[in-house]
């Protein structure tokens, strides 16, 4: 996350180790493609790499257009005090990868849209910072939530329309896939991702949602006015978004696979280990 130079001793220290293990692992699995490609790059033989994806389990939340959807909607917004306002929803921890005051920042330029508001939802480092920018900001349009069962997170995704997915502009999070990603999508909700790398192609191939660049308020501003101002292409999105996360992204497809690789590694494992060992004849 930026907090220490390539050339420092701690970097440089955590490099060996993670190379160590790298060349002694028996194998290896990663949760993209780029991080499969950057481990080869390394040396790494390609047959040690699997890659396994993350996903949303079967029942995190309902069929959005279904009657329990539709309810939790209207009890959550009517609970939270909103009528017909389209809602940004940022659901996770609130910490130093994601750039969240690119989120304030956006929400500053927006100031004036009464019929649009943002939801801030978690906890973690940067929430006394976010707390404090909020206020010098004083935006009316903002509202920072305390971390919520998970339980819940699905009727806050119902109460939203479209999501936010943010990370800082840093070279480390080309090859990183929030999960929150796939949650959106479960829930029918359009991503705006401000990510760049594997985590954009993903999006994009789904047409799941608008990319940005990363930590540019500005960008965000003008993609939340065009869903805002789109309706059909929100609801497009979104239905695209679930339908990508039916097809590919469900995790108990990705926990299956995991067992089919970890059962093939045991029995390879015993097979190994069952050999009788090789003598020299006199």
């Amino acid at each position: 996350m930026g907090q220490a130079s390539a050339d420092s001793l701690l970097y440089r220290s955590v490099a060996r180790v993670a190379k160590f293990l790298y060349r002694h692992a028996t194998h290896i699995v990663v949760d993209g493609e780029w991080k499969r490609r950057h481990l080869i790059h390394q040396g790494v033989e390609e047959s040690r790499i699997t890659v396994i994806r993350n996903g949303v389990e079967d029942d995190f939340c309902p069929d959005p257009t279904s009657s329990s959807a539709l309810s939790a909607r209207l009890e959550l917004r009517k609970e939270l005090g909103l009528r017909d306002e389209f809602v940004l929803l940022y659901a996770g921890t609130l910490g130093m990868a994601h750039g969240l005051e690119t989120i304030l920042n956006a929400a500053e330029r927006l100031r004036d849209r009464d019929d649009i508001k943002f939801i801030l939802l978690g906890a973690g480092a940067e929430r006394a910072q976010l707390s404090q920018l909020l206020n010098k900001l004083r935006l009316a349009n903002v509202r920072l939530m305390e971390k919520q069962p998970r339980a819940k997170i699905p009727a806050f995704l119902a109460a939203a329309d479209a999501c936010l997915v943010p990370l800082r502009n840093q070279e480390v999070f080309k090859s990183a896939i929030p999960s929150k990603m796939f949650e959106a999508m479960a829930a029918a909700r359009p991503v705006i991702l401000s990510v760049e790398g594997e985590a954009k192609e993903i999006l994009l191939s789904s047409q799941a949602g608008l990319a940005i660049p990363p930590e540019d308020p500005g960008a965000m501003a003008d993609a939340i006015l065009k869903l805002r101002n789109q309706p059909s292409l929100c609801q497009s999105l979104g239905r695209n978004g679930r339908q990508a996360v039916l097809d590919k992204y469900q995790r108990r497809t990705e926990a299956a696979n995991y067992l089919n690789l970890l059962d093939a590694l045991c029995a390879r494992h015993k097979i190994l280990t069952a050999r009788e060992p090789v003598t020299l004849a006199e």
